[in-house]
């Protein structure tokens, strides 16, 4: 599927952008843990390719895509820093709800694990983030449950396990809503089921039986309605209320039509 084939890409990409920092020797994958900085930016790009999927259900052509693809990113780019900022390292109760909420988006908390592990690994005394590290300090010898001081000076919550936990819960969410979105939003040709599709027990497979009693019932025609039709006509109409195609199977016949019905009606024009 596409999702399988963009998971295979997001590997082969990640991989490389950390094989590209260790072999540049840049601090930042070389003092925080692999397994710390992989996982940050595999959830990232799984999280930004379910949102691709989310975002592609709701516009129908390339060019409006890429319009609106261009739109989010200078929007995130500018907005999320300082919502990070203000947020996130704000320490305050009252803001958890909005830290909780902004979070769902992925690039908040993408960009607040990425200011983390930057702070760990910067200066002479950080020496960075492993996934787990006793005797961990503020900033010197930090792990993924370490929680850094606000710009205001207070005590946060939000760590880096923290952040693991939203991109998860970001995926989930861009899983739903890219199912959900896909059925109601009008396809090419103008057909989308109901805003309550997942309501109606058929969609599930539970009204299979109900569906081919009615279907059948439908089939039961007077033959007295078809004695002015065409004998051709009449004959087929036998085979597939019978089921007996004069000896063929039925698998070679590519369309069988059942209960098709029309009713005329007169209409007077003004």
């Amino acid at each position: 599927s596409w999702f399988i084939s963009c998971e295979i890409v997001n590997l082969i990409v990640v991989l490389l952008l950390c094989g590209f920092g260790v072999a540049i020797q840049l601090e930042f994958f070389l003092d925080n843990g692999f397994d710390v900085y992989f996982t940050l930016f595999f959830l990232t790009a799984t999280a930004f390719t379910l949102l691709a999927f989310f975002f592609s259900t709701l516009l129908s052509t390339a060019d409006a895509a890429r319009s609106f693809g261009i739109l989010w990113y200078i929007m995130t780019f500018i907005a999320m820093p300082l919502l990070v900022f203000f947020f996130f390292y704000s320490g305050k109760e009252k803001d958890r709800p909005i830290i909780e909420g902004v979070a769902l988006v992925a690039t908040a908390p993408y960009y607040k694990g990425i200011t983390d592990m930057i702070t760990s690994s910067s200066g002479g005394g950080a020496d960075g983030m492993l996934w787990d590290r006793p005797g961990k300090t503020n900033a010197g010898k930090s792990d993924i449950d370490t929680v850094f001081t606000s710009w205001q000076g207070q005590s946060g919550w939000y760590a880096m396990s923290d952040v693991y936990l939203s991109l998860c819960w970001g995926c989930l969410l861009y899983i739903g809503a890219t199912w959900y979105f896909d059925h109601v939003v009008p396809n090419s040709f103008g057909l989308a089921h109901s805003p309550f599709f997942f309501l109606d027990p058929k969609y599930w497979g539970l009204a299979k039986r109900a569906a081919r009693d009615a279907t059948d019932s439908a089939l039961l025609v007077d033959a007295s309605t078809m004695e002015e039709e065409d004998g051709d006509c009449v004959k087929e109409a036998q085979e597939v209320r019978t089921g007996n195609f004069n000896g063929r199977d039925s698998k070679d016949i590519a369309v069988v039509i059942k209960g098709l019905q029309k009713t005329f009606v007169s209409r007077v024009y003004a």
